[in-house]
This record gives structure tokens, C-alpha cells and sequence, in this order.
């Protein structure tokens, strides 16, 4: 206990991050080489949720500065607006794609290897489930379209809900 205590009043510099050196220097010290100790558990424990809450307090401050300033320069046609642009443009650009052993940086090259991708991810799926639901389109609602003796009207009604299913079990 006295460990923690020494530990826990040391000065660092910092804020959040004062707080993880001060829990490393505890677990270093007492926490491990007494595994079994629930005080020390506990102790362990709730300084962990005190970091993770000063944490999460840190960063909604530097989410609301960031807000600040958009609000203050933000959207006025303005340097900063422009720049802010730019960037999220940037960052969002796939520049260079691994694809099928290759690699391309040419922009045409990369939007037919994303056709491609998700035309064979989803194309299928999605033709089969409109084959599905045209097949029971086409019976009419008071016939039974099984054993368990739904009818084809309330596969109709609830399709968002139950068409999904239905097209696996098929």
C-alpha cells in the first residue's frame, strides 16, 4: 500500500498522460508481485477508469476547440475552409491499389478493380435474391408456399423483414 501511495503523490508533468506513468509505476511496484490482493485489484482498477475518464474529457475538449474553430473560420469561403477541404480530399483519394497480384496507381484502373470487387461481392447475392422474390411474386397470395402454411401474401408484406432469410434458406 505504501507503494502505491509513494507512487501515486509523485509530480509528473502532464495530464491524462501524468496518470498512465503514475498506474505504471504502481503496477510495476506492488500490483503484479501481489496478484491476489483484491485491494490492490480494486485500487488498480479504479485509477484505470480515473485515466480512461480523463481521457475521454481531454478529447471531447480538443473536439469541441476543433469545433471552435470551424465554427470561427469555418465555412466562410475562407483559407482555413479551403485547406480543410483539401485535406479531407486527400486523405479519402485511393492513390495506389493492390489488386488480383497487381498494382495500379492509374484512377480508371482503380474504379474498374472496385467494379469488379463489389460486382462479385454483391452481384450475385443481390441477382438471386430478385430471382427469389420475383418467383414469389408471381404466386398468388392464397397459396401456401409450404409446409408450414404462410402463404405467399405474407412473405409479400413482410419482405424487408423476412426476405433475407428466406433467400438463404433457398
Amino acid at each position: 500500500m505504501e507503494t502505491i501511495r509513494a507512487a501515486w503523490h509523485t509530480n509528473l508533468p502532464g495530464s491524462p498522460t501524468q496518470l498512465d506513468r503514475k498506474l505504471r509505476l504502481i503496477k510495476e511496484e506492488d500490483v503484479h508481485l501481489h496478484p491476489g490482493d483484491k485491494h490492490l485489484t480494486d485500487v488498480e482498477c479504479s485509477k484505470i477508469e480515473a485515466y480512461r475518464r480523463l481521457k475521454r474529457e481531454r478529447e471531447a475538449g480538443l473536439r469541441q476547440k476543433a469545433k471552435l474553430k470551424w465554427l470561427t473560420l469555418g465555412d466562410d469561403n475562407t483559407r482555413y475552409f479551403h485547406h480543410s477541404l483539401q485535406h479531407r480530399r486527400k486523405c479519402s483519394t485511393i492513390n495506389v491499389l493492390n489488386f488480383q497480384d497487381r498494382t495500379t496507381g492509374d484512377p480508371r484502373e482503380i474504379q474498374v478493380a472496385f467494379e469488379e470487387y463489389y460486382l462479385a461481392l454483391l452481384g450475385g447475392k443481390m441477382k438471386e435474391r430478385a430471382r427469389t422474390k420475383d418467383a414469389m411474386w408471381s404466386i398468388p397470395e392464397d397459396k401456401a408456399s409450404g409446409l408450414n402454411g404462410l402463404n405467399s401474401g405474407f412473405y409479400k408484406a413482410a419482405w424487408d423483414i423476412v426476405g433475407a432469410d428466406v433467400v438463404r434458406a433457398i
